[in-house]
C-alpha cells in the first residue's frame, strides 16, 4: 500500500515497519500507544539509534499516543485513524495508564489504505479440546506449567513448551524446552539439554539488525549491579566500513547510522559478563560469544584473548572487551567514537576518567 499505518509498535511491529520502509514504495505510521518511546524494555541508546534509522527511512513514529477512533471509506478504499495524543509519561518504562477521560493534549486524523494490527499473540489451543485431557487453560489459552519438569500443571502426563506457554516466545526457547521436556518423559534426570533462560539471545529483524543477550543497563540498575559498560561505533572497525560501502551509495559511512557493539560486565577485577547488544552488520553472528560467556559465568577477559580474524565484525567485539579492561587504542576522551561509564550503588552513573598523558594502551594489567 502506498500509506500503510501499523498499530504496534513493539517487535513484530518494528520489524513489519522495518520491512514496508525498506521496499521504498510505502509511507509508514508506527502508532506506540501509551509509550514515550520504542523498545521501552531496552536501554535508552538503542532504542534511540532504532529511531533515527527509523525517521531517516521515512517512517513516521507516534509515540505516547492512544487509537480513538477509526472510519472506513469504502468508496474511496481508505481508512481514518484518530489518534490521541498523551501528556508525557513520568517513565520510560512503564506505560501509560488507561486514561480516565478522553481528554489529549492533541488529536490527530491520519488518512492510509491500509492498517496493519500487531499488537501481542495468543496461543492458539481454543480449538485444540484440551479439557478432554485433564488441562485447564490459563489466561488468554495458555498452559500453565512446572519449571523444573514442564509437565502442564494439573496434567503431568502431558508437557508443554514454547509459546504454548507464553513465557519467552522465541523459536530457541521452544527448542530448549521441547528437547528437555522429551529428555523429562524418559525419564532423564540430568537432560542434556538444560534450561537456562540467563543467555537467551535474540534478533531483531531491523535494518541494520539487533541482536541482544543477557542484561542491559536498565536491568543491571533495577538489580542496583555495580557494572561497567563500554560501547564502540562500528565505523571504526574496518569490516562494517567495507560492508557500509558495499550496500550504500555514499561513499563515507555514516557514523549515525552503521551500528555499535556494547557490552556490560561486572564493576570489579574479575569483569563477568553481564549483557551485550550489537547492531550493524552480523550483529546476530557477533554476540554467541557473548552467549556462551554469560552462560558460563565467565569473565569478558577471554574474549580478549581470542585471536579474532581480519576483517570481521568481531574485532568490534574485541575492541569493547579492551575498553573494559582499558587496553584498548581507543580513548573515550580522544574519540567520540567510543564510551566507557561506570554505576554504582552509591554514585550512579559515572563516566570513565582517563588519564590525558596516556594515549597508549597498557599491556601490564593496568587500566589505562
Amino acid at each position: 500500500p502506498k500509506r500503510l499505518m501499523i498499530i504496534g509498535a513493539g517487535v513484530i511491529g518494528c520489524e513489519f515497519a522495518a520491512i514496508f520502509g525498506n521496499f521504498g514504495f510505502s509511507q509508514v505510521h508506527l502508532i506506540n500507544e501509551r509509550r514515550p518511546r520504542l523498545l521501552p524494555q531496552e536501554d535508552e541508546d538503542l532504542a534511540a539509534f532504532i529511531t533515527s534509522n527509523f525517521a531517516m527511512g521515512g517512517v513516521h513514529i507516534h509515540n505516547n499516543v492512544k487509537v480513538i477512533g477509526v472510519d472506513i471509506d469504502e468508496a474511496k478504499q481508505e481508512v481514518e485513524v484518530t489518534i490521541g495524543v498523551l501528556p508525557p509519561s513520568p517513565s520510560d518504562d512503564q506505560p501509560q495508564a488507561q486514561p480516565q477521560t478522553q481528554e489529549f493534549i492533541e488529536e490527530k486524523k491520519i488518512r492510509v489504505d491500509k492498517v496493519l494490527l500487531s499488537v501481542g499473540r495468543v496461543p492458539n489451543t481454543d480449538t485444540l479440546a484440551l479439557e478432554k485431557a485433564g488441562v485447564t487453560l490459563g489466561s488468554g489459552g495458555a498452559l500453565e506449567v512446572e519449571k523444573k519438569s514442564l509437565a502442564v500443571a494439573g496434567a503431568p502426563h502431558i508437557s508443554a513448551a514454547g509459546d504454548v506457554t507464553v513465557d519467552v516466545g522465541l523459536v530457541s526457547v521452544a527448542e530448549m524446552e521441547a528437547r528437555y521436556a522429551v529428555e523429562m518423559m524418559f525419564g532423564h534426570k540430568n537432560p542434556a539439554t538444560p534450561l537456562n533462560y540467563h543467555n537467551v539471545s535474540s534478533i531483531m529483524f531491523l535494518r541494520p539488525e539487533v541482536a541482544c543477550v543477557g542484561m542491559n543497563e536498565s536491568e543491571a540498575r533495577r538489580r542496583q549491579i555495580a557494572h561497567k559498560v563500554a560501547t564502540l561505533r562500528l565505523d571504526v572497525v574496518n569490516r562494517a566500513v567495507i560492508d557500509w560501502n558495499l550496500s550504500h551509495d555514499t561513499g563515507r559511512v555514516d557514523p549515525d547510522r552503521c551500528g555499535f557493539v556494547k557490552m556490560i560486565v561486572t564493576d570489579d577485577d574479575y569483569k563477568k559478563l553481564l549483557g551485550m547488544r550489537a547492531v550493524g552488520v552480523d550483529a546476530s553472528a557477533v554476540i554467541q560469544s557473548a552467549a556462551l560467556l554469560i552462560a558460563q559465568g565467565d569473565s569478558v577477559r577471554y574474549l580478549e584473548g581470542v585471536l579474532h580474524p581480519h576483517p570481521a565484525i568481531t574485532e568490534g567485539v574485541l575492541e569493547v572487551c579492551r575498553l573494559l579492561s582499558g587496553r584498548s587504542i581507543y580513548k573515550p576522551h580522544i574519540f567520540d567514537a567510543c564510551r566507557v561509564t561506570h554505576f554504582s550503588r552509591k554514585e550512579g552513573i559515572v563516566h570513565a576518567k582517563e588519564k590525558r598523558k596516556r594515549l597508549v594502551p597498557s599491556y601490564m594489567g593496568d587500566e589505562a
